[in-house]
Formats: structure tokens, C-alpha cells, sequence
């Protein structure tokens, strides 16, 4: 039978006990990894509906773009500063396909870790995301990426190695089929984690990859944040990075894929 991961339901603060206690102790069962459904449909996803993401207020649902404005992108940058997040607004970027409208469209430049010391994440590459996706980026990455690689290398979590975020294309460079949320600025595609040492961890095969064990918890808490994850083991385009996004998917927005 087809397993897939399970909704996160905890609260930030347990969802990284529990991906500390699955990935420091060697007596815990670690999670099973995502799944690929048999179809990229809804067929074999998971369809429960999930409650808000953390953090969440009575904001539109994540990705439904119709509803947010340039007119927000200051209060939006306002609220990610209390958060610890640098972000700077960003030019709207020129695009042939008119679908292709990030509305509040900035740059991340780091995010700071929630726990611990509270160290500065960089994000060299600076992507250009909407600013909907910063916060969850930034709880996830503070709240459980940071701790779970904390207790599992001798060095802090330091940088995040990334693409572009925003692409004006299809899913999966399709020339034919469905806008990818890298059209609109709700994803972004996180190739490697750079140590405060200089060692970098690669997503994907090799020796200096992420341990998988290390992998699967951060992949299983994120769909407490995220409404789609995808990495190594989903498909061939993304066995070499995990695609994070937060756009709506099916007929209600509540569906979450998780692979």
C-alpha cells in the first residue's frame, strides 16, 4: 500500500522536539520518506484538509494572489522584520506570459534562527520570492532546519544554497500543461545547506549529501508550513533539490503533496 507523509498538526516548538528526538537518538523509528503518488493529480495525495499554517492570521490562504495587492507589500515587509527576516522590496520582473504576477514581489536576504543563538541563515543567491512565502520559509528554517542540523553536525547551519525562486515557466519546464508556483514567487528550490565551517550538505546522492535520516525529518515537519514538497525519491526533476511552495491545490486549496 501507498504511503504518504503526514500532516503536521503540532505546533512549531513540537515539531522540532519531535524532529530532534527522531534524528538524535538512534533508538527512535525515523519517519518513512515521502512517497510519489502515481500521477501528478490528486489522485493519491493526501486530502485532508489541513488547518492554517503556523503563524497564520486571517490572511487570504496562501497563493490565492486575486486578494493581495502591491498595497500590502510594506505591512508585509514590516511583519517579517518582527519576525528576524531581512527582505528588501524588489522590482516586479518583465515577463512574456501575463499569468506570471509575483504581487508582492522581494528579494530574502537572511532569516534569523528562532532558537538557540540566534544566528543569521543567508541566502546568497537572494531569490525572488512573493513576500506570502517568507514567513513559513523562515519558521521552518528557524524552528526546525537550524535545530535538527545543530544536533547533527559539530558546526551551525550558516547559508541556504537556492535557485533563482521566481521562473516564468511551467511545472517541471513543460512546454504544454499547469503555471508552476515559481511563476508566481510561491516556491523555491533549496539545492544545498552551507555550515558555519564552509562545509556544504548537498540535496540529493554523494558524500557530501544531506544524511538522509536528516533529510526526511526536516522534508516531514515542512509539510506543517508548505503545501507542496518535493525532493529526491518525487521525481527525476527534483532529485537533486527540494522544491518548497505554498500555493493552493485542489478544488477547496486544502490538499498538501508531500513526496
Amino acid at each position: 500500500a501507498r504511503r504518504t507523509a503526514p500532516l503536521m498538526t503540532k505546533t512549531p516548538r513540537a515539531a522540532v522536539l519531535i524532529g530532534l528526538m527522531l534524528v538524535g537518538s538512534a533508538t527512535h523509528a525515523a519517519p518513512l520518506p515521502p512517497r510519489k503518488p502515481s500521477e501528478l493529480g490528486e489522485k493519491g495525495r493526501n486530502s485532508a484538509a489541513p488547518g492554517a499554517l503556523p503563524g497564520a492570521d486571517s490572511s487570504p490562504p496562501p497563493g490565492d494572489n486575486k486578494h493581495m495587492t502591491e498595497s500590502g507589500i510594506d505591512e508585509c515587509i514590516a511583519r517579517l522584520e518582527t519576525m528576524g527576516i531581512k527582505a528588501r522590496v524588489a522590482v516586479a520582473p518583465s515577463k512574456n506570459n501575463e499569468a506570471c504576477v509575483i504581487p508582492m514581489p522581494i528579494r530574502i536576504e537572511h532569516v534569523t534562527e528562532r532558537y538557540g543563538k540566534g544566528n543569521a541563515i543567508l541566502f546568497p543567491n537572494e531569490p525572488l520570492i512573493d513576500c506570502q512565502l517568507a514567513e513559513p520559509l523562515a519558521h521552518w528554517l528557524g524552528e526546525v532546519v537550524a535545530p535538527v542540523f545543530a544536533v547533527n553536525f559539530a558546526s551551525p547551519l550558516k547559508a541556504i544554497r537556492t535557485g533563482p525562486g521566481y521562473e516564468c515557466r511551467n511545472r517541471n519546464h513543460e512546454t504544454t500543461g499547469k503555471l508552476s508556483a515559481h511563476a508566481i514567487g510561491l516556491a523555491l528550490d533549496i539545492s544545498g545547506f552551507e555550515l558555519a565551517n564552509g562545509q556544504i550538505l548537498s540535496v540529493g546522492a554523494g558524500n557530501d549529501a544531506v544524511p538522509e535520516l536528516v533529510l526526511r525529518t526536516i522534508r516531514t515537519a515542512g509539510c506543517g508550513w508548505f503545501t507542496t514538497i518535493l525532493g529526491p525519491g518525487s521525481n527525476a526533476e527534483h532529485a537533486n533539490h527540494l522544491h518548497l511552495d505554498i500555493q493552493k491545490h485542489g478544488s477547496n486549496g486544502g490538499l498538501r503533496i508531500c513526496e
